[in-house]
């Protein structure tokens, strides 16, 4: 392939700040996410040692890195970076409220709480051994993960397991705690899909953030607990600050900006933006229309965007779709499945699956005339399918009428997509045309039926 004139521009410069984009980009976003929180906590030296930190992450995030380098490798460092500022701005709180008394409260505190050392016992063991690819990664960052709750048990729970008891809102604090490490082992895992290299970077800044935790919970016991109710506030207001419509358009179009047009590839830094939009998208959603493990979507959600990185970085498709096309339809698919869930129509949601899977496996392998036979049968069964699951679920099992009416009509239509298939002796094909016409038809009869 010939290079494109903004490649030959960026060899000619040298790698001007002003041609990587994608850095430029992310750095913004940073400042617009730390931002207010430098702006509300001013004192003269604060916010001379945070320009000095932004200068350094700059450097460290714009200036140093290599033209054609994806940021999403070094997002660890930045949130790292991102970590220090409020230690920054809060450096007089923290030194006033420094103590060490704690340190002789500490065994009697953990004194008897011998699940919560057998996990950190299994946290370290994590850590030790080793692992190969691709579980090397993750069993690190589940390592940390686990020493860290570990000890936050040990602290500020009763012990015991698998479920633990907490004062006040500390128990809050555990479950951020836990979205923060899962969110952290995401970074980490996504920066060592681009980059084996940063592996041993990524792990001293794991060990580090968790050595500043654990400093935190022994010499700033006051501050730590009055960050329980700070917490306990902002629980009540994220979704409308951290969710905002605002910042989810800001994303997407952020994404849009990031995206490789010369070669006509979404890129990782464009692709992890587009996904993190269509997870707040979700999660929104997931705000008004709550339901039980409603976890289980983020995770799936999560594990697909994953999945979808690593195909473009091998530069194939996911599903046989384009990333953008992908992260779009798995954003469409779970505001369905929030919305199918919250108004308990788990059934309709089930057959979705199902139907979805099939038609994945069977497209482009039905050319065979029997085979064409079955592939429209199939299709026209979709739509009194997940009407009599409608039904199911919101009407009383006992009216049968509608069922038989949907029974019939497929009899009656599927005849007819037989006719339509059935050889011609002139080889004549019907045209397509008339079979979708015909589910089409099913389709407003499946509707009808079930909104009588």
């Amino acid at each position: 392939m010939s290079e494109t004139t903004q490649e030959t521009a960026k060899r000619g410069f040298g790698g001007n700040v002003l041609l990587k984009k994608n850095e430029l980009i992310f750095f913004a976003l940073n400042l617009l996410l730390v931002g207010p929180h430098i702006l509300a906590r001013y004192t003269p030296a604060g916010w001379a040692l945070t320009g000095a930190l932004l200068l350094v992450m700059f450097y460290f995030i714009v200036l140093k890195p290599d033209v054609n380098e994806p940021v999403l490798r070094n997002l660890p460092l930045m949130v790292c970076f991102d970590a220090c500022i409020p230690l920054i701005l809060a450096y007089q709180e923290l030194m006033l409220g420094f103590t060490t008394d704690s340190l002789e409260y500490l065994l009697p505190v953990v004194r008897g709480k011998l699940p919560c050392i057998g996990l950190l016992a299994v946290g370290v063991a994590l850590g030790v051994v080793k692992f190969k690819d691709p579980l090397l990664v993750w069993m690190k960052g589940l390592a940390k993960a686990i020493i860290g709750a570990a000890v936050i048990l040990l602290l500020w729970s009763d012990g015991a397991l698998p479920v633990p008891g907490f004062a006040g809102d500390s128990g809050l604090f555990f479950t951020a705690y836990l979205l923060c490490a899962a969110a952290w082992c995401v970074l980490c895992a996504m920066s060592y899909f681009l980059d084996s290299r940063v592996f041993q970077r990524n792990n001293w800044l794991s060990w580090l953030l968790l050595a500043v935790l654990f400093a935190s919970f022994l010499t700033e016991t006051r501050l730590v607990q009055e960050f329980f109710g700070i917490l306990r506030e902002w629980r009540m207001m994220w979704s409308s600050e951290s969710l905002a419509w605002w910042k989810i358009a800001v994303l997407v179009g952020c994404a849009v900006a990031a995206y490789d047009f010369d070669y006509g590839r979404m890129g990782a830094d464009s692709l992890f933006l587009g996904a993190l939009a269509g997870g707040a998208l979700v999660l929104r959603g997931l705000i008004d229309y709550s339901f039980p493990m409603w976890q289980a979507l983020m995770a799936v959600y999560v594990v697909g965007s994953l999945c979808c990185l690593q195909n473009e970085l091998r530069g194939i498709r996911t599903l046989r779709l384009t990333s953008p096309l992908y992260l779009a339809a798995q954003t469409a698919a779970g505001l369905l499945a929030v919305f199918l869930m919250h108004q308990g129509l788990w059934l309709m949601l089930v057959f979705l699956v199902l139907y979805g899977a099939v038609f994945y496996a069977a497209g482009g392998k039905m050319g065979a005339p029997v085979r064409q036979v079955m592939w429209w049968l199939i299709m026209l069964s979709f739509p009194p399918v997940l009407a009599s699951a409608y039904l199911w679920q919101t009407t009383s099992h006992l009216q049968t009428d509608p069922y038989l009416m949907l029974a019939a009509a497929y009899v009656v239509l599927g005849l007819t997509v037989v006719t339509l298939n059935w050889p011609h002796p002139n080889r004549r094909i019907s045209p397509g045309l008339y079979k979708w016409t015909v589910c089409g038809l099913m389709a407003v009869l499946s509707l009808l039926t079930a909104m009588s």
